[in-house]
């Protein structure tokens, strides 16, 4: 068994490693125990080969190669609007890709639906849904697969738990902190036990 890959924005980075050198030791166990979680079948390597995209006459990204190992956590950074978040999008299935090739493995995933790459992704803004609660925002990609309510209900309580969000299951979004979103947020991420989680 071999973790899955964590990629991060440095937007995430630059926000969130000073959040975590502020944290309480317990929490920073919480972080330690994500990576933990990223554990799956999957030992491939990830590769993108010459990424092209273009918005118009914009190029947002001319020619991006790169390789990513199995449990490699990757860090994109660079300035405003150089594309870290494009790639990002290009590889969830949220952006179309003009050109060059995006593998998992043996398995090229350019035409792939997004509902198929088992990917997680925590957006900037978190893009929880604010008319369902934490346990119902949590449980939803899991509902989508279609899973015995029993593993889903399972899975639900553990990620929860994971994130110290369980006492706020039956709230709405607007009754929590941005930090509480945020980990509602990476909880419903990491609930569908993705090969390759997005930041």
């Amino acid at each position: 068994m071999t973790p899955g890959l964590l990629l991060v924005s440095s937007y995430q980075t630059k926000h969130i490693l000073p959040q975590i050198e502020r944290m309480h030791n317990s929490f920073r166990k919480i972080l330690y125990i994500i990576c933990i979680h990223l554990v799956y079948k999957t030992t491939c390597v990830r590769h993108i080969n010459h990424a092209l995209k273009k918005y118009g006459s914009f190029t947002a990204i001319p020619d991006l190669s790169l390789e990513i190992k199995p449990g490699e956590f990757f860090t994109l950074l660079g300035p405003s609007g150089c594309g870290k978040t494009t790639l990002l999008r290009m590889i969830a299935g949220f952006n179309t890709i003009e050109g060059g090739e995006f593998y998992f493995g043996e398995r090229l995933i350019n035409d792939l639906d997004p509902a198929k790459r088992n990917i997680g992704m925590v957006f900037q803004n978190y893009a929880i849904f604010p008319h369902l609660t934490v346990r119902k925002n949590v449980a939803f990609g899991l509902q989508n697969r279609k899973l015995p309510k029993e593993e889903i209900k399972e899975k639900t309580d553990k990620f929860m738990n994971l994130m110290k969000i369980s006492e706020y299951a039956d709230r709405l979004p607007e009754k929590l902190s941005g930090g509480q979103q945020q980990r509602v947020a990476l909880a419903r991420a990491l609930a569908i036990e993705p090969e390759v989680l997005l930041m």
